[in-house]
């Protein structure tokens, strides 16, 4: 689980459209994700978090395998010309904070 703040909450949907996206589906593709999800915090007092990214890995090897992975994917998405424009910027959109590990115990 990935916690961000979030300077404009508009334009990190476009942000997120953009460039998390795209990343996502590319570490899908790669088979190291199960499935992830994006959501925004609509409550506004004492929020510890403005969005919160949930990526699912596979297993412990595909977590592993994480750093690699991104490195790819990244690098076949900078010839978009709109995810290397929001790469580049991603700072002014949203501040990364601690990410959480956690281990799945029931799913329904």
């Amino acid at each position: 689980m990935v916690p961000y703040d979030v300077a404009n909450l508009d334009e990190y949907r476009q942000y997120a459209s953009g460039y998390v996206i795209p990343q996502m589906n590319g570490w899908l593709r790669e088979g190291v994700l199960r499935s992830y999800s994006l959501f925004v915090n609509r409550f506004y007092t004492g929020k510890p978090w403005d969005a919160l990214l949930i990526l699912e890995y596979k297993d412990l090897d595909s977590f592993g395998r994480r750093e690699s992975v991104k490195d790819k994917v990244r690098e076949s998405l900078r010839s978009n010309p709109t995810w290397k424009a929001l790469n580049e910027n991603k700072r002014n959109t949203r501040t990364e904070k601690e990410t959480i590990v956690a281990e799945e115990l029931i799913r329904n």
